[in-house]
């Protein structure tokens, strides 16, 4: 989880990872600030300091090198996990062991309407959130693409395949450009 401001969200956001039901996890925050703002909350969170901001995708690469895990979440530093998030992420990817990539609903925190249940592509050639500002609860009649970067799961043999996250994308469509060219890998 890249950070640049390691304020009160990012504390809020550490909180619920350190209450997930999946107990087996470990979640690194990688601090951007080139100030060293990030601090470690609770037993199973540790933090990498940079120099200066790499980019969301280059410090997301940089977590995955420094871990051994079969699978990788990503989750925006705003972000507040459902206590089963990772559970039902790690059930599924179990379940669909062909599969190297796992969307998240992802809500809003005023409306709580969705945000995002995955990524599509638009017909302008743009990604776009699938289930936007929609209701919790609708019915979408096909697959994602791809998950958005702000809260996803991804297998690590599908990330040592592809290159994981174009480190040039310095922030925005890292997660439409890793869902493609996984799409392609197959």
């Amino acid at each position: 989880m890249p950070t640049l401001a390691a304020g009160e969200a990012l504390a809020d956001c550490l909180r619920s990872l350190e209450s997930q039901t999946l107990k087996d996890m470990e979640a690194v925050v990688i601090d951007n600030s080139g100030a060293g703002l990030a601090q470690a909350s609770g037993t199973r969170t540790r933090v990498i300091v940079n120099a200066h901001n790499v980019g969301f995708g280059a410090a997301v690469n940089q977590a995955i090198r420094d871990s051994q895990s079969p699978f990788v979440a990503v989750l925006n530093d705003d972000a507040v996990a459902d206590p089963q998030w990772l559970e039902a992420l790690v059930r599924d990817a179990e379940a669909n062991p062909h599969a190297g990539m796992f969307a998240s609903q992802v809500r809003l925190a005023v409306s709580g309407k969705l945000d995002s249940t995955g990524m599509l592509i638009a017909a302008d050639g743009s990604s776009k959130q699938r289930g936007h500002g929609a209701r919790v609860g609708a019915a979408f009649d096909a697959e994602a693409l791809f998950p958005s970067g702000s809260a996803a799961l991804y297998r690590r043999e599908l990330l040592d395949q592809t290159g994981g996250f174009d480190d040039s994308f310095f922030l925005y469509c890292e997660d439409a450009d890793l869902g493609l060219r996984a799409r392609w890998a197959g």
